[in-house]
This record gives C-alpha cells, structure tokens and sequence, in this order.
C-alpha cells in the first residue's frame, strides 16, 4: 500500500485536501517505520509553509506530535509540544474547533489547552 501511495508525496491531494506527505508519514507510523514517518512529516510541514495551506499544517503538525508521543521519547515530546503549541496557534486562529480538539486529545489535557485559549483570546498570551 505505501509503494502505491508515494507519487503523492509533495503534493496535496484535490479531493480530500491532504498533504500527500502526511498521509505517507501516518501510513509509515502504523508500518513501524518512525525515521520515514518523520521524514515525510517534516516534508508535508516544509510543503504547507511554502504553499501557504494553514490549514493543512495545523493538522499535520497535530498527527506528528500524536505521533512523536505514542513513540515516549523524551527529546520527541518536546518537538510534539511545539507542534502541538503551533498547530493549536493557527487552529484558534483559524476557527479550526474541531482541530483545536484534536489537538486537545492527543496532548492529554483539554483543561489546560481551555485555560491557553482563553488566555490568547483575551490576549494575555
């Protein structure tokens, strides 16, 4: 299955609107592949940046950092952390609630993430 889905790598695909790369670097993730997990996770960030596709990168950022912590490494949950802090940055932004919560399971504390929120919505953040 993942051979057959490289020629998406790059790229997003039209009708679901999701980074090539960060299907491959999920798909990677359940294959026990974490290097070519990441690879291709760092590569669907560095394509939604360039391409400007906020949307996109607040989810992506979200699945590495789920990914980064179901791995319980202590330098991964620190790069998790500053995904997480990011793709919930662009997400409230964004009116993104659905990703907002998202972003709130995988980080395990939606009592905190409501307390980060209200405090950027009020601006003392």
């Amino acid at each position: 299955m993942y051979d057959a889905l490289k020629i998406a790598a790059g790229q997003m695909n039209g009708s679901d609107l999701i980074s090539g790369d960060r299907l491959l670097g999920l798909l990677a993730g359940v294959l026990d592949d974490p290097n070519l997990a990441a690879s291709h996770f760092d590569a669907a960030i560095e394509f939604c940046k360039k391409a400007g596709y906020r949307p996109e990168l607040a989810w992506t950022n979200s699945d590495y950092a789920e990914f980064l912590v179901a791995r319980d490494a202590d330098r991964a949950r620190e790069k998790a952390t500053e995904l997480q802090d990011e793709a919930i940055a662009i997400a409230t932004e964004l009116g993104m609630a659905a990703t907002v919560g998202a972003c709130a399971g995988a980080a395990g504390d939606v009592e905190g993430l409501i307390v980060t929120l209200d405090r950027r919505m009020r601006g003392s953040e």
